[in-house]
This record gives structure tokens, C-alpha cells and sequence, in this order.
């Protein structure tokens, strides 16, 4: 669910030895709380990293700010010119919401919160900021399958993966805020819309994955409801 809203942004720069005017264009781009990132390195879950933080990330198209809410719901906010290195508008309550930015760092204060964001470094057009970031911080490199002959298999920042027999590419679930999402969900691919469910867990320095099986299913909405980890499909030690 989108808010259609106003809100009032205040932009100051840091300290620099540069005096340039911000623009609006300055802000252009794709900004992460650090408290989800710092979440998803310690926990390297998507799904606990999902409730870490109120505003999950901050992505600034044109004269628009999407704030998006623990990746559930989103807010699109317009952001006003008002004079030098500043920005005013208005919330859709009222509230007030100022930012301090310098560099690639923005200090976000709302009612009694303040967090940080840091703008995320995105390769490709459109780019997906959660799949960027979550594909980087909890997959990303190579492994040893000990299961198999001590085989390389790669995940890649861009969701392409590498020495699996059957899938080329892969994704992870951001959104946990429905029925038979109780554990984290890593999709791999063969095909775009051709998609193999599954779960995972760190050991130390060892990534395992299961299968995802469904534990409840509600023949009502016809979907399961409650899932549980399958058979272990593959146990990764990265190199």
C-alpha cells in the first residue's frame, strides 16, 4: 500500500570543503537504514531484518522520496525546493521529517527517531535495492559443496549464479508480512517465471539449504500457511 503524501525535508551538508548548492538531483538514488543493513550482516536473515528498523530504505526519483516501511508499505512523499541546501514539505499527518546529508550519508530525523542511510551502490538500471542488497550481504561469493565432491558453486551480486546443474539464476524474499512466511525464502531459477522454493540457515562459515516444505496448509485459500525446512539439499562452505 502506497501513501500519496507531503513531506517536509530540511537537507543540510556536512562538513566540506566544498559550498555547492544541493539539488534535488543530489539526492537521486537509493538509500539504506543502517540499522536493516547492520541487521542483515549479523543475522543474514531477511525475514528478522525485515522488523529492525521502521523506514527500511529511502529511493529518490525526480522531486519524489519513496519511503518504504519495514518493506510492507510505502510512502511517496514530494519533496519542495525551499532555498540553499534546503527542502520543506509536508506529511500526511503533519509530521515533520528533516534530513542531514553529506556525502553518501543522510541522517534521517522523524518524530522522536533518528537513523542513518547510506546510499547503496546499485550496477544496473531499475535495479531491484533489496535484491541488490540482500543478494550481496548474505550469498554473494564461492563455495565448497562438501556434498559433492567438494564442487564450486557461485552466487553473484546480480543474481546469477554459477555451477549449479539445473538453475542460473536467484532471488530473496524481502516481504515476510503474509501466511507461509515464518522462515526466509530463497527462490532459484531456471527460467524468469519458473521458480524452486527454498530455506536456508548459517553455520559459522557454512551456508545450508533446505528445502522449503509447506507444514499447514489452509484448504480454504488453497496456499500454505506454515512452512518448515525439507530435506537438505546443499551444506556450502565459503572459500
Amino acid at each position: 500500500m502506497r501513501i500519496v503524501a507531503i513531506l517536509t525535508l530540511g537537507i543540510l551538508m556536512g562538513c566540506s570543503s566544498s559550498n555547492k548548492t544541493l539539488d534535488i538531483k543530489d539526492l537521486a538514488g537509493d538509500w539504506v537504514n543502517t540499522k536493516y543493513l547492520k541487521s542483515v550482516q549479523k543475522t543474514k536473515s531477511a525475514r528478522i531484518s525485515q522488523y529492525a528498523c521502521e523506514y527500511s530504505y529511502i529511493t529518490v526519483k525526480s522531486d519524489t522520496a519513496l519511503f518504504i516501511l519495514s518493506f510492507h508499505e510505502g510512502m511517496d512523499l514530494k519533496i519542495i525546493p525551499n532555498k540553499m541546501n534546503s527542502f520543506y514539505c509536508i506529511g500526511y499527518n503533519n509530521d515533520t521529517i528533516k534530513l542531514i546529508v553529506s556525502n553518501d550519508t543522510m541522517i534521517v530525523n522523524h518524530t522522536a527517531n533518528q537513523d542513518t542511510f547510506l546510499k547503496y551502490p546499485m550496477q544496473f538500471p531499475n535495479e531491484s535495492l533489496t535484491n541488490r542488497l540482500l543478494t550481496k550481504e548474505i550469498f554473494s561469493g564461492d563455495y565448497v559443496n562438501v556434498d559433492s565432491a567438494n564442487h564450486i558453486l557461485s552466487f553473484k551480486d546480480d543474481g546469477l549464479v554459477n555451477g549449479f546443474l539445473n538453475y542460473s539464476s536467484y532471488f530473496v524474499q524481502d516481504d515476510y508480512v503474509d501466511a507461509g512466511c515464518n522462515l526466509d525464502i530463497l527462490y532459484l531459477r531456471n527460467m524468469p517465471d519458473d521458480r524452486f522454493e527454498y530455506t536456508w540457515t548459517y553455520l559459522n562459515d557454512t551456508l545450508i539449504i533446505y528445502k522449503l516444505d509447506c507444514q499447514e496448509f489452509d484448504t480454504i485459500s488453497k496456499r500454505c500457511v506454515i512452512t518448515k525446512k525439507g530435506k537438505l539439499i546443499y551444506r556450502l562452505v565459503k572459500k
